[in-house]
């Protein structure tokens, strides 16, 4: 979906609103170096969208096994490949934006 903004007249609630909205995925992966995969993608999920433990690591276990890291759950980043990594990235950004737009 392609949208256009006028941002000569937008309010400080849109732009918190908009960057709800729009994630991006780069090369560094921005994953929580002491934290397991699983703790990586619940983050966002307990931080911006304030569920609780258990539906944060439901929702992340579920997350992780669409990108077949199941098997990886409690691995830290150090010990996965870097395609696992940006799965585990993907998928923690993923989810948050899916939550926040659903």
């Amino acid at each position: 979906m392609i949208f256009a903004v006028d941002f000569s007249q937008i309010t400080q609630d849109e732009i918190l609103t908009l960057r709800r909205k729009l994630s991006m995925v780069f090369q560094q992966f921005n994953l929580f170096e002491r934290r397991t995969a699983l703790d990586n993608v619940k983050e966002g999920l307990l931080v911006v969208k304030k569920l609780s433990n258990e539906e944060a690591t439901e929702i992340a276990k579920e997350e992780l096994a669409k990108v077949g890291l199941s098997d990886r759950e409690q691995h830290y980043p150090r010990h996965l490949s870097g395609q696992n990594n940006g799965r585990n990235s993907a998928c923690s950004s993923h989810e948050t934006r899916r939550l926040t737009l659903g």
